[in-house]
Protein backbone atom coordinates (compact mmCIF):
# COMPACT_ATOMS: atom_id res chain seq x y z
CA UNK A 1 0.00 0.00 0.00
CA UNK A 2 1.30 3.71 -0.78
CA UNK A 3 1.43 6.29 2.08
CA UNK A 4 -1.15 9.19 1.29
CA UNK A 5 1.29 11.58 3.61
CA UNK A 6 0.84 13.66 6.19
CA UNK A 7 -2.89 14.27 7.64
CA UNK A 8 -4.22 17.95 7.94
CA UNK A 9 -5.23 19.20 11.64
CA UNK A 10 -8.73 21.52 11.57
CA UNK A 11 -8.96 22.75 15.18
CA UNK A 12 -12.14 23.76 15.95
CA UNK A 13 -10.43 27.38 16.43
CA UNK A 14 -7.89 29.07 14.67
CA UNK A 15 -4.66 31.15 14.52
CA UNK A 16 -3.20 32.50 11.49
CA UNK A 17 0.20 34.82 11.86
CA UNK A 18 0.21 37.00 9.08
CA UNK A 19 3.12 39.38 8.14
CA UNK A 20 2.61 41.73 5.59
CA UNK A 21 5.78 42.76 4.22
CA UNK A 22 5.61 44.75 0.89
CA UNK A 23 3.86 45.89 -2.48
CA UNK A 24 5.47 46.31 -5.83
CA UNK A 25 4.70 47.72 -9.02
CA UNK A 26 1.01 48.87 -8.35
CA UNK A 27 -0.91 50.54 -10.41
CA UNK A 28 -1.18 54.55 -10.02
CA UNK A 29 -4.94 55.29 -8.90
CA UNK A 30 -4.16 59.15 -8.63
CA UNK A 31 -2.76 61.16 -10.87
CA UNK A 32 0.90 60.70 -9.74
CA UNK A 33 0.96 57.48 -7.68
CA UNK A 34 -1.24 55.42 -5.01
CA UNK A 35 -2.10 55.56 -1.29
CA UNK A 36 -1.98 51.85 -0.73
CA UNK A 37 -2.97 49.76 1.86
CA UNK A 38 -4.56 46.56 2.65
CA UNK A 39 -7.54 44.83 4.22
CA UNK A 40 -7.04 41.18 5.19
CA UNK A 41 -10.19 38.89 5.94
CA UNK A 42 -9.36 35.35 7.44
CA UNK A 43 -13.01 33.66 7.69
CA UNK A 44 -15.19 36.13 10.08
CA UNK A 45 -12.13 38.44 10.94
CA UNK A 46 -11.36 41.50 8.89
CA UNK A 47 -7.95 43.46 9.69
CA UNK A 48 -6.78 46.74 7.74
CA UNK A 49 -3.27 47.52 7.54
CA UNK A 50 -1.85 51.06 7.97
CA UNK A 51 -1.70 53.83 4.93
CA UNK A 52 1.95 54.06 2.67
CA UNK A 53 1.36 57.14 1.21
CA UNK A 54 2.27 58.77 -2.18
CA UNK A 55 4.11 55.30 -3.79
CA UNK A 56 3.37 52.00 -5.77
CA UNK A 57 5.81 50.34 -4.33
CA UNK A 58 4.66 50.37 -0.28
CA UNK A 59 6.64 48.65 2.54
CA UNK A 60 4.36 47.86 5.29
CA UNK A 61 6.32 45.36 7.94
CA UNK A 62 3.12 44.68 9.95
CA UNK A 63 2.30 41.57 11.33
CA UNK A 64 -1.13 40.30 12.52
CA UNK A 65 -2.08 37.73 14.79
CA UNK A 66 -5.82 36.93 13.52
CA UNK A 67 -8.04 34.29 15.93
CA UNK A 68 -10.97 32.23 14.08
CA UNK A 69 -13.64 29.90 15.29
CA UNK A 70 -14.00 28.02 12.14
CA UNK A 71 -11.30 26.08 10.16
CA UNK A 72 -9.92 28.32 7.85
CA UNK A 73 -10.07 27.78 3.69
CA UNK A 74 -8.14 30.66 2.39
CA UNK A 75 -7.28 34.43 3.53
CA UNK A 76 -8.50 37.24 1.22
CA UNK A 77 -6.90 40.40 0.65
CA UNK A 78 -7.85 43.57 -1.06
CA UNK A 79 -5.45 46.14 -1.77
CA UNK A 80 -6.89 49.88 -2.13
CA UNK A 81 -6.12 52.85 -2.74
CA UNK A 82 -7.34 55.47 0.20
CA UNK A 83 -8.70 58.61 -1.45
CA UNK A 84 -10.13 61.52 1.16
CA UNK A 85 -13.10 61.89 -0.99
CA UNK A 86 -15.03 59.20 -2.48
CA UNK A 87 -14.53 55.39 -2.47
CA UNK A 88 -10.98 53.95 -2.12
CA UNK A 89 -9.98 52.88 -5.52
CA UNK A 90 -9.15 48.81 -5.87
CA UNK A 91 -5.37 48.17 -6.62
CA UNK A 92 -5.99 43.89 -6.71
CA UNK A 93 -6.87 41.18 -4.74
CA UNK A 94 -5.51 38.06 -3.80
CA UNK A 95 -7.35 34.87 -2.34
CA UNK A 96 -4.39 32.51 -1.16
CA UNK A 97 -5.42 28.69 -0.05
CA UNK A 98 -4.27 27.75 3.67
CA UNK A 99 -4.99 23.87 2.99
CA UNK A 100 -1.62 23.38 2.69
CA UNK A 101 0.22 25.14 5.06
CA UNK A 102 2.52 23.40 7.86
CA UNK A 103 1.89 24.20 11.23
CA UNK A 104 4.36 26.57 12.62
CA UNK A 105 6.41 27.38 9.31
CA UNK A 106 5.87 30.71 8.06
CA UNK A 107 5.07 30.33 4.04
CA UNK A 108 6.50 33.30 2.35
CA UNK A 109 4.15 34.54 -0.53
CA UNK A 110 4.97 36.47 -3.43
CA UNK A 111 1.87 36.75 -5.89
CA UNK A 112 0.63 39.13 -8.74
CA UNK A 113 -2.81 40.87 -7.77
CA UNK A 114 -5.69 39.93 -9.56
CA UNK A 115 -8.16 41.91 -11.47
CA UNK A 116 -5.62 44.72 -12.08
CA UNK A 117 -3.47 45.18 -14.86
CA UNK A 118 0.10 44.87 -12.53
CA UNK A 119 1.21 44.89 -9.41
CA UNK A 120 2.36 41.85 -6.58
CA UNK A 121 2.06 41.71 -2.75
CA UNK A 122 4.66 39.54 -0.82
CA UNK A 123 3.25 38.68 2.73
CA UNK A 124 4.23 35.67 5.02
CA UNK A 125 1.92 33.05 6.70
CA UNK A 126 2.17 30.90 9.41
CA UNK A 127 -0.77 28.49 10.88
CA UNK A 128 -0.15 28.04 14.47
CA UNK A 129 -2.79 25.48 15.63
CA UNK A 130 -3.73 24.04 12.56
CA UNK A 131 -2.04 22.81 9.09
CA UNK A 132 0.14 19.90 8.17
CA UNK A 133 1.75 19.00 11.35
CA UNK A 134 5.60 19.94 11.88
CA UNK A 135 6.99 16.85 11.02
CA UNK A 136 6.02 16.89 7.33
CA UNK A 137 8.88 20.10 7.47
CA UNK A 138 11.87 17.67 8.27
CA UNK A 139 10.23 15.12 5.56
CA UNK A 140 11.24 17.65 2.52
CA UNK A 141 13.32 20.05 1.38
CA UNK A 142 13.07 23.65 2.37
CA UNK A 143 13.23 24.47 -1.06
CA UNK A 144 10.32 22.20 -1.97
CA UNK A 145 8.19 23.36 0.39
CA UNK A 146 8.92 27.32 -0.27
CA UNK A 147 7.27 26.26 -3.42
CA UNK A 148 4.59 25.16 -2.31
CA UNK A 149 5.41 21.40 -3.65
CA UNK A 150 4.51 18.48 -1.02
CA UNK A 151 4.52 15.13 -2.70
CA UNK A 152 1.58 12.95 -1.61
CA UNK A 153 -0.59 15.50 -0.47
CA UNK A 154 -3.59 16.29 -2.43
CA UNK A 155 -3.73 20.09 -3.92
CA UNK A 156 -6.97 21.41 -4.62
CA UNK A 157 -6.59 22.91 -7.78
CA UNK A 158 -7.18 26.97 -8.40
CA UNK A 159 -9.79 28.48 -6.68
CA UNK A 160 -13.10 29.17 -8.64
CA UNK A 161 -14.21 31.84 -8.90
CA UNK A 162 -17.62 31.66 -7.23
CA UNK A 163 -15.20 32.03 -4.26
CA UNK A 164 -13.79 35.11 -5.29
CA UNK A 165 -17.83 36.45 -5.86
CA UNK A 166 -19.34 34.41 -2.28
CA UNK A 167 -16.42 36.88 -0.30
CA UNK A 168 -17.19 40.36 -2.18
CA UNK A 169 -13.58 40.45 -4.28
CA UNK A 170 -15.59 39.98 -7.56
CA UNK A 171 -19.14 41.14 -8.58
Amino acid sequence: TQSTGPSYIAPTSCQLLVRLVEGRDLIKADIKSSDPYCEIIFNEVFIKSSKCSNTVNPKWNEEYSLKSSNPPSYLIIVCKDYDTLGQDDPLGCGVLPLFDLIEGVEKDWYFKLQGVKKGFLRIGLTAINFGYPRSIYSAYSPLTLQLGYYPNIPHRGPIPQWYYVKHGVLK
